[in-house]
Parts: structure tokens; sequence; C-alpha cells
């Protein structure tokens, strides 16, 4: 058995080749060749793929006015790829320098200021990446506070909200739709496990609000926000994360500005586990957007190990991932954050949390809309569950998948969520009707359940809806 993990371990991981020594062909090769749970296929700066997808993610904020390029530029110049401490150092260097550019304009251009609060707010955001649970803790109030900053002077309403729900607190906002005075279609948004809720206004949340859309979005358990808000919560696994979701569904049609006929589920990374989860258990979800379509998490956080790892006593699987941490140091703060957010002991708690849950019976079960989205660049296990949902899918549907030649290949096309949102908000006017320059928006027919008549069943690999 461990003559089987050592062989893969060789193979497929640039930090443990470096404990168990590399094969005669690798070296020098660290930081090239394809990693764990692949994200993207075009390199921007780092050899390091965590690392490049991580600045994409920074870089791609530019389109709504989140960040610089000429500060991250600086910021990535800054980072050496094996210490977790420059990388932090860096983003909150540039993010206090913005911080008080903006406080020294709030007098004479708040919409200087404004933009520069937005921009402070991704670079400490970024900086939780390289940082474990203190430094993380710290970072994320900065990120709330320099958001909150920005919220004051948004021209958009942006209204900090709490779902309440079995007495805990989950945090986020409701952004509403650009000079809105009726009820309008809504995103009730699910992010990824590295994302908090001050993320939904770069991510989709600006784009929405220019096309009349509202976006609703609150953290679930397992995330940085919803732990720093509710410390004592349990050790998460998938019976601890339902639960949320139906009183979030409520919250989000409790509001008036929401238009209950148009509410839509969308779920990007780890959220589109969760967007399908609450699509297929709740009716008042009226169409579904997933970004990545996952039918099986635990599949798809377990697809790249070998049986002979799986099937260790977890004193092997627990020394096995610590070796590999204690030559990756980036992964050690990331595995350090999310045992934190996830309240689990060890690293074999953690990959535990969704043990035995699939969504493969409630994807099969859906006759909404559902626009799945996904990337060249994305692992092959990531990709296979995108083609799994696609064909299990019985009511109307689209598979688009984002390639390299378009720069969009990554995952969650976080290097160019404009074309993800243009992709988006066009399908979503082919469902619901178009929109005429300014809200309220006409909507599709209905069926006597209020389910909307949708528009096509198609597949698209390149540029383009159909």
């Amino acid at each position: 058995m461990l003559h089987t993990i050592t062989d893969w371990l060789r193979a497929r991981s640039v930090a443990v080749r470096k404990v168990l020594g590399p094969t005669s062909s690798e070296e020098g090769d660290a930081g090239q060749r394809d990693p764990l749970w692949s994200r993207r296929k075009t390199k921007v700066y780092f050899d390091n793929q965590d690392l490049d997808v991580y600045l994409s993610f920074t870089l791609a904020r530019a389109a709504a006015r989140g960040a610089s390029l000429g500060e991250s530029i600086v910021a990535a110049s800054q980072v050496r790829p094996r210490d977790p401490g420059s990388w932090a150092r860096a983003w909150s260097g540039v993010a206090v320098n913005a911080e008080r550019h903006a406080d020294s304009l709030a007098d004479l251009d708040p919409v200087g200021a404004r933009d520069a609060y937005l921009r402070a707010t991704t670079y400490h955001r970024a900086a939780i990446f390289g940082q474990g649970v203190e430094g993380a803790r710290h970072s994320y109030a900065a990120t709330v506070g320099a958001f909150r900053r920005f919220v004051s002077l948004a021209e958009v309403p942006i209204e900090p909200v709490t779902v309440g729900w079995e007495g805990w607190t989950s945090p986020g906002y409701f952004i509403k739709a650009r000079d809105s005075v009726v009820p309008a279609p809504t995103i009730l948004l699910f992010l990824g496990g590295e994302t908090v809720a001050e993320d939904a206004w770069v991510w989709i949340g600006e784009a929405a609000a220019r096309r009349g859309w509202n976006t609703f979005v609150a953290e679930p358990p397992s995330f940085l926000g919803f732990r720093a808000a509710n410390p004592s919560y349990p050790r998460v696994t998938w019976q601890t994360i339902e639960p949320f979701l139906t009183p979030y569904v409520d919250a989000a049609l409790r509001r008036p500005e929401v238009d209950p006929t148009r509410l839509v589920a969308a779920g990007f990374s780890g959220g589109g586990f969760l967007a399908l989860r609450a699509a297929g258990n709740d009716r008042r979800i009226r169409a579904l957007v997933a970004d990545a379509p996952i039918v099986d998490f635990n599949r798809l956080a377990t697809a790249e190990f070998p049986k002979a790892l799986l099937s260790a006593p977890k004193a092997v699987i627990d020394s096995v991932i610590a070796a590999t941490a204690r030559r990756d140091p980036f992964l050690a703060v990331t595995l350090e954050k999310f045992r934190w957010q996830f309240g689990a002991e060890d690293v074999t708690e953690f990959f535990a949390a969704f043990e035995g849950t699939s969504n493969a019976e409630l994807v099969a079960s859906l006759d909404i809309p559902v626009l799945a989205l996904s990337g060249e660049g994305e692992s092959e296990e990531q990709r296979r569950q995108a083609d799994e949902a696609y064909a299990a899918l019985r009511g109307p549907k689209r598979l688009r998948t984002f390639t390299a030649a378009e720069g969009a290949e990554a995952h969650t096309q976080v290097n160019h969520p404009a074309l993800m949102q243009e992709t988006i908000f066009a399908w979503l006017a082919e469902v619901f009707g178009p929109q005429a320059g300014r809200p309220p928006l006409t909507s599709a027919p209905a069926a006597e359940d209020g389910h909307v008549t949708p528009a096509t069943t198609t597949r698209a690999s390149t540029s383009g809806l159909g």
C-alpha cells in the first residue's frame, strides 16, 4: 500500500516529490506539471498554479473597478513563491496604501474614494490566501471594513444583512437592481469555499445591478465569515449545512424588492454543489446557474487520490498530508484555515465533511432551466461531473465550456469574469425575456405551477450560447 501511495505522490504532487525525492526526469520542473485539482491552463505570472489563480482572481476585479493593474503588479513582484508571509505582506501593503488614498479623497473626490475603498477591499481580501487563521481573521475584518466604506459611497444600494436560522447567523448583503422601483429578478448567490460575502459585488452583483437584477448573498457554514460570526458552530458536515438552504430562500423572498417568479440560484465553485441542492429541493427557485455543476462533492475532492491512500488508516492519511504541508507552506496555511472554517480537528475530518452525499438524484429530477458552466482548464473530474450533470438533466438545459483561446478556461472563469457574466445574463434573457433597457424586465409566460417556459436545450463548447 505505501509503495502505491509513494508512486502516486511522486507522480502528482510537487510538494511531496520534494519529500520523497524526484524521479529521474523531474528535477527542476516544480510548478510546471499539472497539479491536483487543476484550475487553469494559461499562466499569468506565477509557476505555482494556485498563486497564479489567486492573482487572476484579483486582476479580474479591475473590470468592476475592484483592482488596479499597477498595484497588483507591485504586490505580485514582492511575493516569494514558497513564502506565504510574503504574499500576505505584499497585498496587505497595497491594501493599506489604497485605503489611505481613499481616506484622503473622501471630501475632495468621493467617486475616487469609493473606487479606492473597493480596491482596498480586494487587496485585503487577497492577503487571506497567504494567511493562517489569525492572519486571515485580521485581514477579513479589514476586508469588511473597507467594503463597508465602499458601500457607504456606492451608487447602487448595498445593504448588509444577516440570515438567521436555528440560532446561527449568516452574514451577507442585498444588492439592489439599479434604478428599480418594482420587484426585480434576483440572483440567489452561492459562492465557493475560498470566498466571502464581500466578493459578491465584483463577482456578479455589480454586473447584475447594471442589468436590472438584484443579488442576495449570505455565507453558509464552512465559510470564513460564517465561522468568524459563529465561532461555536459545530464541526461542519453536509448535515449541518443543509438546514441553511431553506431559510436562505425564505430570507430572499421576504424582501419586497424581490420578484418571486424570477428567483435564480447561481452557484460558483463549491457553491455549484449547494445551488444544485437548493434548486432540487425548493420549487420556489425558478432557474439555476451552476458554475461548476458538482454532482458529488466527495468524489470531486478525492478523485485524484489513489485507492490505497483513501483506504489507508487515518494516521497514514494525516501523515501524508502533514508531510505535504511541511514542504508546501501555502498548502499548510490553506489547510489550517479550512480546518478552522470547518471546525475539523485534522485533514481527515475536513475531507469527511461531504462523505456519502450526492446530488445525482436531485439533478435528474430538475425540470427548471439550467445553465451549466465549465472550463477546459479545470480538472478531469470537474469536467466529468459537468458532463454528467448535463446528461442527467431532463429539463431545458445548456452546457457552456469556456476555452483557453477565449481567456476564460480557468475554474469559474476567474480570468475572464466579464465573459462569464455576459454568458449568464444573455441566457437569463432567453429564459425570462429580454430586458427593455431598464427594469422592470418582461417575464416569459409561466406554466400553471409558476415555472417559466424555457428557451432551448443546447450544448456549447466555444463562444456564443447556441
